[in-house]
């Protein structure tokens, strides 16, 4: 269970790692954020919180499958073959009850905020000369948007 998830999720945060790295090259010399909170982080320290989240969104994926399979043993026993709604199930509690998931979701939202604060920046500036770093802000986005629609798919 989760394969594609597994496989899409890893791609995904792989992509986004990538377009960070290109991003963090590029000249943000002439880069007049906001007064403030802005201008503390900058635009640098905005692609290290990106690549941060990245990486987590990056080993979330086989953890969680490590963690239903787990789950699924315990259930399964000495069966060979477990339901459909016995992989929900089991989903479901992993999903209610480990720490570590718990964890991520709070992580995952916040990771949408964070490219949220990016996007924001970067409509209010002139600070994406190459366009790399719009383009990590919205790969973090699709990351977001995508783990929602995989969701409501899977377990609806």
């Amino acid at each position: 269970p989760l394969g594609s998830y597994v496989v899409v999720g890893m791609l995904v945060s792989l992509t986004e790692l990538v377009v960070c790295i290109l991003a963090f090259q590029e000249d943000f010399s002439q880069c007049q954020l906001p007064e403030g909170f802005a201008q503390k982080v900058g635009m640098r320290g905005w692609l290290k919180g990106q690549m941060g989240f990245a990486w987590l969104h990056f080993i979330f994926p086989p953890y969680l499958q490590h963690e239903l399979l787990r789950k699924l043993g315990q259930r399964a026993g000495a069966r060979a073959e477990i339901s459909q709604k016995e992989v929900k199930e089991s989903f479901h509690e992993v999903f209610l009850e480990d720490i570590g998931v718990c964890f991520y979701v709070f992580a995952w939202v916040a990771s949408f905020a964070w490219s949220m604060v990016g996007v924001y920046w970067l409509h209010h500036t002139n600070c994406d000369p190459g366009g790399w770093t719009t383009a990590a802000a919205f790969v973090g986005f699709s990351f977001f948007w995508g783990l929602i629609f995989y969701s409501v798919v899977w377990y609806g």
